[in-house]
């Protein structure tokens, strides 16, 4: 596997805060049931370098899980 290529970019980040009734664990578990789950093959296209690959493989993954890459 070739040397790993180290960059640096800085990103814009929004603080969001959420008050609720609900107990932390209800919001947690109803936060995380509304992002897709990741499909296990782009993890093993990363590993490989395959980049390209993964990149393709997450944009036509359901649920549009790119928009937050």
């Amino acid at each position: 596997m070739p040397d790993p290529v180290i960059s640096q970019r800085t990103v814009q980040v929004e603080h969001v805060e959420i008050e609720s009734a609900k107990s932390f664990a209800e919001v947690k578990a109803a936060l995380e049931s509304s992002v897709p789950q990741l499909d296990t093959e782009i993890f093993a296209l990363l590993q490989r370098g395959e980049s390209d690959r993964a990149r393709a493989a997450l944009e036509r993954s359901p649920g549009a899980i790119a928009e937050f890459w």
